[in-house]
């Protein structure tokens, strides 16, 4: 099962740079990652997340969370605490009842 087609070298060697993200787009880069093989990806995804599941039961799900969770901190150690988290929730749950009476609205139309 091929999962990428072959990818041009400067794609191959970007992980090497950390400024990567202001190197400018090339066209068959672009094309490139656009005509990768996203059903083979996604099956292969799907098959790994189904084996940790069988392997770990639901405890690996939560695991995987966490590790990704620290990892992410790691990375961004100004990350938002917890009560901006919930703030932030928050104020997406009213965004949402907003748009879902807006839509009732206009479907009584």
């Amino acid at each position: 099962m091929e999962l990428f087609r072959p990818v041009p070298r400067c794609i191959a060697r970007a992980h090497r740079y950390a400024s990567t993200m202001q190197r400018r787009l090339e066209p068959e880069d672009l094309r490139a990652f656009a005509n990768r093989r996203w059903d083979l990806i996604a099956r292969a995804k799907r098959e790994f997340a189904a084996q940790r599941f069988a392997s770990g039961g639901p405890n690996a799900a939560r695991v995987a969370a966490q590790r990704l969770l620290e990892r992410w901190k790691s990375l961004h150690p100004d990350a938002p605490i917890a009560a901006m988290r919930d703030a932030d929730l928050e104020a997406h749950i009213a965004l949402k009842r907003k748009l879902d009476r807006a839509d009732r609205a206009f479907r009584r139309r």
